[in-house]
């Protein structure tokens, strides 16, 4: 065996352990998240010309966390971001940690996030991400629902794209790169 299948084998059991032990603490859980983003960002078109314009994004998103404590959690999430105006889409991978202030059913956090968007056409070479926020657990039995408001910033290296240019009144073809900085609305449900 190489080190990669015994990473994925603790992996696994990492994740299978605490539904085979009874009567212990939940360790793992399943998230889902779908969010919707709005903000400004920047299209640099050479060191001197830059060009704004507002962007927003939907985003869904898969992963796990591992419970450190009641209080610490983090895992991780892949998905889709489909942004508009420009339009591209990314495959974002992320760490995200959440921070809850109790240990009671309802409960306000704070989260952070950090991660990659991965290549997965030509629209871009590579990509980073980053965001904070706050946010609300309401926990339900076995589900938890926890909406949340945050900062997102992601900027994207050698995009090809289309653009709206508002001085011209027409769409034009972009290469470069681009950030977007925006404010994000998310529900993440966790079992």
């Amino acid at each position: 065996m190489n080190r990669i299948d015994i990473v994925l084998l603790l992996l696994i059991i990492n994740i299978l352990f605490p539904f085979f032990s009874q009567g212990q603490e939940k360790r793992f859980s399943f998230s889902t998240e779908a969010s919707y983003s709005s903000g400004i960002g920047s299209i640099k078109y050479t060191d001197d010309v830059k060009y704004e314009y507002q962007g927003t994004s939907y985003r869904v998103l898969v992963g796990g966390y591992f419970h450190f404590t009641k209080k610490i959690i983090s895992g991780i999430k892949l998905g889709l971001d489909g942004y508009q105006d420009p339009t591209y889409n990314t495959f974002p991978l992320l760490l995200n940690s959440k921070f809850f202030l109790t240990e009671e059913s309802k409960t306000i956090f704070l989260y952070n996030e950090v991660g990659t968007s991965i290549k997965f056409n030509d629209q871009f070479e590579k990509g980073s991400i980053i965001g904070v926020g706050v946010g609300m657990k309401f926990q339900k039995r076995k589900v938890a629902i926890l909406p949340s408001f945050g900062f997102k910033g992601q900027k994207l290296t050698d995009i090809s794209t289309t653009i709206y240019n508002s001085n011209t009144q027409a769409s034009e073809p972009f290469s470069g790169d681009m950030f977007l900085t925006s404010l994000v609305f998310s529900l993440n449900l966790m079992f």
